[in-house]
């Protein structure tokens, strides 16, 4: 599967929060490579400061099965780019 077909749908979500870590030339792009899968590990200072870029926490939808589309999808997109910002390997 393309990244483009599993990103579409987190597209308003990506495009508001790229900016925020510097990378505003990836807004409306689906070039933002993520970990699929239901588990991986990574060092917390890979992401420390995350949380500074995500909003207020009552931004974040009620969680009703959705499987695309919501600000928690987006951030998951954004792990391996935030990590690699930071001179981690991914």
């Amino acid at each position: 599967m393309e990244i483009t077909e599993v990103s579409a749908g987190n597209r308003l979500w990506l495009d508001k929060l790229l900016p925020g870590i510097g990378r505003a030339d990836l807004v409306g792009s689906n070039r933002t490579p993520f970990p699929a899968g239901s588990m991986y590990w990574f060092r917390l200072e890979a992401l420390a400061g995350l949380d500074d870029l995500i909003l207020e926490e009552d931004a974040f939808e009620l969680e009703a099965g959705q499987l695309d589309g919501t600000l928690a999808h987006a951030v998951e997109r954004l792990l391996v780019l935030y990590a690699s910002l930071r001179g981690y390997a991914v």
